[in-house]
């Protein structure tokens, strides 16, 4: 207060900061709205719609978490992430947006459920479904990569488990045809 500076109040900031915020994340929407072809922007609307027979991606599908470690859970894993990349790469729609901001978009749609979806401004829905699609994409494409090398790992150590039985088994048998061996070898020394 030296020099008769007065402060705004805290809330004065806070709506301030809110306003900002907002015209800012509308900018990233109408931008990345933008960047949308119509067929990407059909398909983005097909998620909120629900299962039907044509539709190959819901928003159920991008909000599920991955199955068990087993043959049947990746196969499923893959034909997700086969449905998921129907879209193409969302990636390059959202090269313009900070990671950590595709982040919290992608966490604050999959809070919302499809009747909240539904009251959101087009830019606003779309942008954060396609942060839910690319996220989703990523992940199930590292659960996919991680159940691989698991299954690998897995496979790995029973073939190991399986050839050191294999090696015990005829371990015995080696040793009985050695110990016969060194018979028939001290037999032919005492005849000659």
């Amino acid at each position: 207060m030296k020099e008769r500076y007065e402060l705004p109040a805290f809330s004065t900031l806070d709506r301030l900061i809110g306003h900002v915020r907002s015209l800012v994340n509308n900018r990233l929407f109408t931008r990345v709205g933008v960047g949308l072809s119509t067929a990407e922007q059909i398909y983005l609307d097909r998620l909120l719609v629900g299962e039907t027979d044509e539709s190959i991606a819901t928003l159920n599908l991008l909000k599920s978490p991955p199955k068990r470690t087993t043959l049947s859970g990746m196969k499923l894993l893959q034909s997700k992430f086969d449905a998921l990349m129907t879209f193409g790469d969302a990636k390059r729609l959202l090269s313009e947006i900070n990671p950590t901001k595709v982040r919290y978009f992608a966490a604050q749609a999959r809070a919302i459920d499809i009747s909240e979806f539904q009251d959101l401004k087009e830019p606003k829905r779309r942008t954060l479904l396609l942060c839910l699609l690319y996220e989703a994409q990523v992940k199930t494409r590292d659960y996919l990569v991680e159940m691989f090398l698991k299954r690998i790992l897995k496979i790995h150590n029973n073939a190991k488990q399986r050839l050191q039985e294999l090696r015990e088994k005829h371990l015995a048998q080696t040793s009985e045809l050695l110990e016969t061996l060194a018979e028939v070898l001290t037999a032919s020394r005492i005849s000659i």
